[in-house]
């Protein structure tokens, strides 16, 4: 098994961390504002905002993953995972 960062270059695997650092503080900001307030919306957008900030972070990274595997740097999504 490969580590992300062979595959991946290492400051992507930087960016993706720090993203997911600012979603998770601003989810948790948000479930507290909505704990302190009674705002249930708030509450419900911080747990979207966790699971959603995930399965984008991480689907972004197997894409890079495996546009790095196949060597392939001109295709929509592995120019998209590149930006």
């Amino acid at each position: 098994m490969r580590a992300s960062s062979n595959v991946v270059d290492e400051d992507d695997i930087k960016g993706y961390f720090a993203t997911m650092l600012l979603a998770g503080s601003v989810a948790v900001a948000a479930k507290r504002v909505g704990t302190v307030y009674d705002i249930g919306v708030l509450t419900t957008l911080s747990v979207a905002l966790i699971f959603g900030a995930t399965v984008i972070v991480s689907g972004t990274i197997v894409l890079a993953a495996v546009c790095q595997l196949r060597d392939d740097d001109t295709g929509f999504w592995c120019r998209l995972s590149a930006t």
